[in-house]
C-alpha cells in the first residue's frame, strides 16, 4: 500500500538566492521519482540535508537505524561495532519523505541491497581543474572511446557541479577491489592518451590545469551523486543523464539544468539512461583486452 507523505515547512526557503523552497523541492522529487527510482531501487543511500537552507552548513547522514517509517526501503550494512541502516529510495513516496527531511542531495552507492560486495556500475569522475570545459568533453569521449573498445557500453551525466560523470553498467560478481583496478587501469589508457590535458595525479597541486580522471569512487561503501540528485548550489542545478549527442551542444555545462527545467525535459525526452540496467557487461573479457594493452 503506498505511504501517504505528509509535507511539513514546505513554504521553508532551501535555496534562498532563488526563493527555492521545500515544496519546491518534494514538488520536484514526486515529479521526476519515475526516471530516477530505478537508478535508486535497493541501493544504500547517504543523504545531504539541509534544515536551515543550503546557505547554511547542512550534514551528512548515513545512519536512519531510529528514524525510518516502518514502510521505507532499507539496508543494514555491518560496521566496525555495529551496523548502519541505510534508507533505500524504492518508489516516489520514499523520495518524497527523504525530500521532507529537507535532503538535498542524493548519493548512492554501485551495488545493490542483495549484492553488497558486488557493485553492477563503474563510474569515472571527471574534475576539471579550471574553467576548460571541453577539455572535460573531449575526455568524456575518450573514455566512451577506450571502454566500447572493451566491449563495454558508456552513458554520461553532467554532475550538477564542475565536471563529468561517465558510467559502464557491470554484471555482478566482481569484488569491489577488482572493479577499482580495472576502473584504475582504464584511467590510466585514458590519461596517457593526452598527458598535456589528462591526469590520475590525486595531488592536486600536481594537476596543473589537467583534468583529473577519478576513480575512487568504485570502492566499497563509497557513494555517487544520483542520477537526477539536485546539489546544494545556487540555481539548484541537477546531475543529469544526458544523450551522448548532447555533448555538443553549445553552452553547455556541469550546471546546465535545473530543478526548475529538468522535470520538463524529461517529459518530453524520457530518461536517456533507460536501458542502462540491460546493458551490463561481464568484465572477464574487458578486462583480459585491458591487459593486453598494458602489455
Amino acid at each position: 500500500m503506498p505511504a501517504k507523505v505528509e509535507v511539513t515547512h514546505a513554504d521553508r526557503v532551501l535555496f534562498p538566492a532563488d526563493g527555492i523552497t521545500k515544496g519546491d523541492l518534494v514538488e520536484y522529487y514526486t515529479d521526476i521519482a519515475g526516471v530516477m527510482v530505478p537508478h535508486l531501487k535497493a541501493r544504500p543511500l547517504t543523504l545531504w540535508r539541509y534544515p536551515r537552507g543550503i546557505d547554511q552548513k547542512g550534514f551528512v547522514q548515513q545512519d536512519f537505524a531510529d528514524s525510518l517509517p516502518d514502510w521505507m526501503g532499507r539496508v543494514e550494512v555491518a560496521k566496525e561495532g555495529g551496523t548502519v541502516v541505510h534508507p533505500t529510495a524504492d518508489g516516489r513516496d520514499a523520495l518524497r519523505w527523504i525530500a521532507n527531511q529537507n535532503c538535498v542531495i542524493v548519493h548512492a552507492w554501485l551495488s545493490r541491497r542483495d549484492s553488497l560486495h558486488a557493485p553492477d556500475r563503474i563510474i569515472f569522475d571527471l574534475d576539471p581543474s579550471d574553467s576548460d570545459f571541453a577539455a572535460v568533453k573531449a575526455t568524456a569521449r575518450a573514455f566512451a572511446d577506450v571502454l566500447d573498445d572493451l566491449g563495454l557500453v558508456s552513458y554520461v551525466q553532467t554532475t550538477g557541479s564542475r565536471g563529468l560523470h561517465i558510467v559502464s553498467p557491470i554484471k555482478g560478481g566482481n569484488d569491489f577491489d577488482t572493479v577499482r583496478q580495472f576502473a584504475r587501469d582504464v584511467a590510466d589508457v585514458v590519461a596517457a592518451d593526452d598527458p598535456a590535458h589528462r591526469t590520475v595525479e590525486m595531488r592536486k597541486d600536481k594537476r596543473g590545469d589537467r583534468v583529473y580522471l577519478d576513480i575512487m569512487r568504485n570502492a566499497y561503501a563509497q557513494t555517487a551523486v544520483a542520477p537526477y540528485a539536485v546539489r546544494a548550489r545556487r540555481g539548484a542545478p541537477v546531475a543529469t543523464p544526458l544523450e551522448w549527442d548532447e555533448l555538443d551542444r553549445r553552452g553547455l555545462r556541469a550546471d546546465s539544468f535545473t530543478l526548475r527545467d529538468v522535470p520538463k525535459r524529461v517529459a518530453e525526452n524520457g530518461d536517456p539512461w533507460s536501458d542502462i540496467a540491460r546493458r551490463g557487461r561481464s568484465l572477464t573479457r574487458p578486462m583480459n583486452r585491458l591487459a593486453k594493452i598494458h602489455a
